[in-house]
């Protein structure tokens, strides 16, 4: 499956070292979805569990993409042949671009036991693997696709295909070691850490307030008594005491195979 809006990249020269042509800004708008970039799930996007290079992938197919992107993380993991091109901006839907200067010519997709050839972007993405945008869907012809229900129906080869998504993302709890793999693979592509603070109702302010007509006044008179401690306490006469044995006795004696009263009849 070809994609006519790309069909403008010449090939490399190896020997002069140029690089791809994939035509001017004012030939090509590239766009990539807000949601698709960050890989959360939106009311315009379908996601599918597929395959690239016999391992497991994770597809958006997003509409508010104008065309189809690759993680430069699963790129670079899968050992995929990136072909080097001009840098171009592709625009982001909250106003910023990012810069793609890599392709990945005819990756061969595989979704649900049906093969896709496509050629895919190279981008950071930080949610999905791969991204199909507009241009892909084009290809489709006539699709039909059901959001509520998550499925995608259209005509291929004479036959009728119905690709199912994925409703939601199940989360599981993880272990260290499998943090730890994660790590070593650079696997991760962002995280979030969150802290619980405990607050401690303050139980005197709780008892002023509860506190009777009556039993107010005597409170507000003696508010110094009743204040909360902020500092050291009130000196004192005599703040700590330590007692001691009676200093006529011995308190380190070193060990000795015989006791101490037996010691003096072995000297004489």
């Amino acid at each position: 499956m070809e994609d006519d809006n790309i069909t403008t990249i010449e090939p490399l020269d190896d020997d002069t070292g140029t690089l791809h042509d994939i035509g001017t800004p004012s030939q090509h708008e590239y766009e990539i979805g807000y949601h698709a970039l960050i890989g959360t799930f939106s009311s315009q996007s379908i996601r599918f569990e597929g395959a690239l290079l016999n391992h497991p992938v994770q597809i958006l197919v997003d509409c508010g993409s104008s065309t189809n992107f690759i993680s430069q993380r699963i790129a670079s993991f899968l050992n995929a042949p990136i072909t080097v091109i001009k840098p171009f901006k592709v625009h982001v839907g909250n106003g910023e671009s990012l810069i793609c200067t890599g392709i990945y010519m005819n990756a061969e997709l595989s979704i649900q036991h049906h093969h896709f050839s496509t050629n895919l972007f190279v981008l950071d993405l930080y949610g999905s693997d791969v991204v199909l945008g507009m241009i892909w869907l084009e290809s489709l012809g006539n699709v039909t696709t059901n959001y509520k229900d998550k499925q995608m129906t259209f005509q291929r080869n004479h036959k009728r295909i119905c690709l199912q998504g994925m409703r939601s993302l199940e989360t599981t709890p993880i272990t260290s070691s499998q943090i730890t793999k994660l790590v070593s693979q650079d696997s991760i592509s962002s995280s979030i850490l969150y802290f619980l603070s405990l607050q401690v109702e303050n139980q005197g302010t709780k008892t002023t307030t509860n506190a009777s007509h009556k039993l107010a006044p005597l409170l507000e008179k003696h508010s110094d008594i009743f204040q909360t401690p902020v500092g050291i306490p009130p000196p004192r006469p005599c703040d700590h005491k330590i007692p001691l044995q009676n200093p006529d006795t011995i308190i380190k004696v070193k060990p000795y195979r015989y006791p101490h009263f037996k010691k003096q009849k072995s000297n004489d």
